[in-house]
């Protein structure tokens, strides 16, 4: 059943929510460093782009991650953006 009506007191507490043709509300809490997959569970929505990494804390993250040159290497299309893009 749909509703406009917005529970920030008292909302459901999911990991999956099915989303209508109406549109669907997805709050959710960064309290947890790092990068998050949001995706789709139809199999062909991912192959459509259908899908984001979410990042919470990204100044936190910085502080314990260090990619190597190797890692560097694996996205030539990220490396080719101008700094305030990457």
């Amino acid at each position: 059943m749909s509703s406009t009506a917005n529970n920030t007191v008292n909302p459901i507490r999911r990991d999956t929510v099915a989303v209508g043709g109406s549109g669907t509300t997805i709050r959710f809490n960064t309290n947890n460093p790092g990068p998050w997959f949001f995706h789709c569970h139809i199999y062909w929505h991912k192959q459509a782009g259908l899908a984001t990494v979410m990042l919470a804390d990204p100044a936190t993250v910085q502080t314990v991650v260090h990619p190597s040159k190797a890692w560097e290497a694996l996205c030539p299309a990220y490396n080719a953006l101008p700094e305030e893009l990457q």
